[in-house]
């Protein structure tokens, strides 16, 4: 699960922390010292949304596409093991500067994979597919072969989006000032 994600379930990063959670959130991390994704996959979920440094070019790639995202979780929470028919999910939220970005993001790095070296792979958490695929690279200084996850289930059920506009700060401003007149 969490060579899928790209994080332990505690927040650490693979980065950081490739042999097992050490409750650091710490988000001051980046990907290019590990081009091959002996750490974290290259497919995995936080890598292709956000690859950072990966791409080369000291991140301006990235910056191109910048989002601040946040999933706000609904519903209890279901202990390991449990059922029940409850709703829960989690609401995603993303800010950017224009309709172009977040859309870039779902459908060239989540969806597709080439800028990853993924081929066709989707994202295996939030990929739009019925079943899907995933190579975890293996690593030649620890010895761990490469391992395939074949028939992954989507994860992620998409029940609604919207586009929201939100002026800047300037512009709050200067709505507040009273210098502009809304009709």
């Amino acid at each position: 699960a969490a060579k899928m994600m790209g994080r332990w379930p505690d927040g650490s990063s693979l980065v950081k922390h490739p042999f097992g959670p050490d409750n650091d959130p710490d988000n001051a991390f980046g990907y290019a010292g590990d081009p091959a994704g002996a750490r974290c996959p290259l497919g995995a979920h936080v890598r292709r949304a956000n690859p950072r440094d990966s791409l080369g070019f000291d991140g301006k790639t990235m910056s191109r596409h910048r989002l601040i995202r946040r999933g706000i979780p609904y519903g209890s929470y279901l202990p390991p093991g449990e059922q029940d028919d409850e709703p829960r999910g989690i609401i995603f939220l993303a800010f950017n500067s224009g309709f172009d970005q977040f859309e870039f993001v779902q459908q060239i790095w989540i969806n597709f994979g080439d800028d990853f070296e993924q081929g066709n792979d989707t994202d295996p958490i939030a990929g739009s597919r019925r079943k899907g695929r995933m190579v975890i690279p293996g690593d030649e200084a620890t010895g761990r072969r490469p391992f395939i996850c074949f028939d992954i289930p989507s994860f992620v059920t998409t029940r609604g989006g919207d586009y929201f506009f939100v002026p800047s700060l300037t512009g709050l401003g200067l709505l507040a000032s009273g210098r502009v007149q809304v009709s």
